[in-house]
């Protein structure tokens, strides 16, 4: 098995191995990752360097997918849909095959479209033997901050937290931020004086009164990205705050972020959960839902899930009903 195998997966299956609504052109723009794939993947992988054929080849996946997935959201219809999975899988397994064997061969010096030489040297064994290891675990992060591609900037640069000092989301955002700063260790009297200075901030499971002393430390402009539990999960972590905070559904915080002057709020799905969530899904797009609710499974667990969240949907229920809803919205700029 070749030494860089992990790491051609990664470049070849980045895209069909996140959300699957992403290949339907239902979630996430293409146009995001696009923008901003060569710095995302050498930032991954600092510790080699990645020639320019396989930026290139990834960009030109990165373009076919996106045809595919523009194709798809016109015509609308099962056979289209279905031609669409079949150009998908096709596609992962070329490219996969390709970048393999391109990084597998890699023992000289690779030219660039930019005149830039870079040496590809094999690596020594115990590198190969840490790296598999090392660049799985970065991808798994990686996932825990899929959501980063919904902001206008992908790249987190000064990012505040609100929220637990432990959890995977902590671990994540330290490893792939520029600079993170743990507001909820800070008196609350320290983060109100503290002068606006972050472009995004994360929250976790805050009460809606929480939100105006939150949105103080976020420059105009800058974006909040805030996670709801499930009511029962909100109960447990809020305990002695009252079933009415417990209960509050993504409504009532997009109503108090509206309030505060924010702009685009919009409210996600993860599904099944944060840490390992295989769809993001806008709440307000019914044809993503329903597309997302109306796939078969041959699991009777999965499909008595999917019977009864099809039941809350049409009863209007679904956004209180579900376990992982998040919000993304942005400040408003100083005119």
């Amino acid at each position: 098995m070749p030494v860089y195998e992990d790491v051609a997966y990664f470049l070849t299956g980045l895209i069909t191995t996140w959300p699957q609504v992403l290949s339907q052109g239902l979630v996430f723009e293409a146009g995001h990752l696009q923008r901003c794939e060569q710095e995302f993947l050498q930032g991954y992988f600092e510790h080699e360097a990645i020639p320019w054929e396989i930026i290139r080849l990834f960009r030109l996946k990165l373009m076919l997918q996106k045809w595919s997935a523009k194709t798809l959201s016109v015509q609308r219809q099962p056979g289209s849909r279905y031609a669409s999975t079949v150009r998908q899988r096709l596609l992962h397994r070329f490219f996969y095959k390709t970048v393999t064997a391109m990084l597998d061969g890699r023992l000289s010096p690779t030219s660039s479209s930019r005149g830039q030489t870079r040496c590809t040297p094999q690596p020594t064994s115990a590198a190969a033997a840490t790296r598999p290891q090392r660049s799985d675990e970065l991808l798994q992060l990686s996932r825990r901050l899929d959501w980063r591609f919904l902001l206008p900037e992908p790249r987190l640069q000064q990012v505040a937290y609100f929220g637990p000092a432990e959890s995977t989301l902590v671990t994540a955002l330290k490893t792939f931020s520029e600079s993170l700063t743990m507001q909820s260790e800070a008196p609350a009297a320290a983060r109100t004086a503290t002068p606006p200075r972050f472009a995004v901030v994360i929250a976790v499971a805050p009460a809606p009164a929480a939100l105006a002393e939150i949105s103080e430390v976020l420059l105009p402009g800058g974006c909040l990205y805030v996670e709801l539990g499930s009511v029962f999960a909100g109960r447990k972590r809020r305990a002695g705050q009252g079933w009415r905070q417990a209960l509050s559904g993504p409504q009532e915080y997009v109503a108090a972020l509206q309030r505060l002057g924010f702009e685009q709020v919009v409210a996600y799905w993860h599904r099944p959960s944060f840490a390992a969530a295989a769809q993001i899904i806008p709440l307000r797009d019914p044809l993503a839902l329903q597309f997302v609710l109306g796939r078969r499974s041959h699991d009777w667990k999965n499909r008595l899930i999917s019977a009864l969240e099809r039941a809350a949907l049409h009863s209007g229920a679904l956004a209180r009903w579900i376990g992982c809803v998040s919000l993304v919205a942005r400040k408003a700029s100083l005119t």
